[in-house]
């Protein structure tokens, strides 16, 4: 990706460029809106389509798939009069989570994550929401999101969903995110106690790469996690019409899955540091066998050594060297001295 600055440089705020992933994907629109007594579903919408469903009484929510196109995140931002400052940032996926309010709604900003269909790696996305009187925007980079428990809910009636306004729609969706974070942080933790009992049997290279690994995600993870704590807060005590009051004690469950969410990070980084250290000592403790092996090797060939130099010196004067049995006596003394030294090794426990 390039960087952001530059591609920034120059061009005044609120000039609606896209900083993210590339995507060849055309940006899509679907709509649910209803009431206690109704329901309507409808995916791939043109705008003109979305906006008939915005004078209608009741809870809409539309969900714009691919927040590359400026020429339609400004067309959305005028219908529903946001403001180019929040379109900028809608459009720029590496944006810090954040809320912010005006006189008409609510905006904010956080990431999806969430594990990859095949459930062996980390996926993260930035979503932004609008909130309104009547009315819930959420702005994806991808097609794909948690939120079919929602979406399931709505259909099906369960639950005060339908019968609850924009700010619990809002909150339904801000809560399925938050709970995708607990199995992310299950499935990162579970690996790291594999590798733990891993590391005392194995060391290797790659073992100490996926550690490293995880702990990279596990930082972004808290990156994206730490402004959401105070966010949350914030939502529960939010002196604000477009959140009502009933509604503030489930933000405050967002806030405490959010503390847990973040105390499992934390654990889990802890682990990661303890993981590396354990492995580095480990490797050196294996290194150390290995150096005490050739040191015993090195003990016992030093005196069978010297016997062997001093009796290849071929000196005339050695009367040893001629005796008829003096080769087999020699070889005896230096079996013996072996054994003794592999006894003395043995009695000390150093092999």
């Amino acid at each position: 990706m390039e960087n952001y600055s530059n591609i920034k440089t120059g061009l005044p705020p609120g000039t609606l460029v896209y900083v993210g992933k590339k995507t060849k994907h055309s940006p899509t629109f679907s709509v649910i809106w209803f009431n206690n007594d109704e329901y309507e579903e409808k995916e791939n919408l043109t705008i003109e389509q979305v906006i008939e469903y915005k004078e209608k009484k009741g809870t809409l929510w539309v969900n714009i798939d691919g927040v590359h196109d400026p020429a339609i995140i400004e067309a959305i931002g005028k219908h529903f009069s946001i403001h180019s400052m929040l379109l900028e940032d809608i459009m720029h996926t590496e944006q810090r989570p954040k809320l912010e309010e005006t006189d008409d709604y609510l905006f904010l900003t956080m990431n999806m994550i969430s594990l990859s269909k095949g459930g062996k790696t980390i996926e993260v996305e930035q979503i932004s929401f609008v909130l309104g009187e009547n009315y819930v925007i959420s702005f994806q980079e991808m097609p794909g999101d948690v939120f079919d428990f929602v979406r399931n809910r709505l259909r099906n009636g369960r639950g005060k969903i339908r019968s609850r306004s924009a700010d619990y729609l809002m909150y339904a969706l801000m809560d399925v995110i938050v709970d995708h974070y607990f199995h992310c942080t299950d499935y990162l933790s579970k690996r790291l106690e594999f590798l733990d009992d891993l590391i005392e049997t194995k060391q290797d290279e790659t073992i100490i790469r996926e550690i490293k690994h995880i702990k990279k995600t596990l930082l972004r993870m808290r990156k994206s996690v730490l402004p959401l704590r105070d966010i949350s807060k914030l939502l529960q005590d939010y002196d604000s019409e477009l959140v009502d009051k009933s509604v503030q004690p489930y933000f405050k469950d967002v806030f405490d899955h959010i503390l847990a969410v973040f105390e499992n990070i934390e654990t889990s980084i802890l682990m990661t540091v303890e993981l590396k250290d354990a492995y580095a000592t480990n490797l050196s403790l294996k290194a150390n066998k290995v150096m005490q092996v050739l040191t015993i090797i090195a003990t016992i060939f030093i005196p069978l050594t010297f016997i062997a130099g001093v009796y290849g010196m071929n000196f005339d004067n050695m009367p040893e060297l001629r005796y008829k049995y003096g080769y087999f006596i020699l070889l005896s003394i230096m079996g013996a001295i072996g054994l003794v030294l592999l006894y003395v090794f043995r009695r000390n426990k150093w092999i």
